[in-house]
């Protein structure tokens, strides 16, 4: 009966460090997602201060097209990590 009880005990604190590191994962995940918006939110910012009067710029503050990947290619976070461009294409999709 003894032996029934730890094993029973031990299957819950498995299932419980399971459900742990699930969270943990999902922080994890909500964290990068969090920082990637910040970085494309500042590159937004950046390109609309950067080229005010141009006609694009106003589509782009409207939402209706994104912005240029020619000019976020010169930015210095993606010539530093050129990875980030990939990452940032789901926030630059209209």
């Amino acid at each position: 009966m003894l032996h029934e009880r730890l094993r029973i005990q031990e299957e819950h604190s498995d299932e419980q460090d399971r459900q742990q590191l699930l969270r943990d994962e999902d922080l994890i995940r909500m964290r990068k997602n969090d920082e990637l918006k910040d970085r494309y939110k500042t590159l937004f910012d950046r390109y609309l201060r950067n080229s005010q009067g141009e006609q694009t710029s106003q589509a782009v503050a409207d939402g209706l097209i994104s912005i240029p990947e020619t000019w976020l290619a010169e930015q210095p976070e993606i010539q530093k990590d050129p990875g980030l461009m990939e990452s940032l294409k789901p926030y630059n999709k209209r």
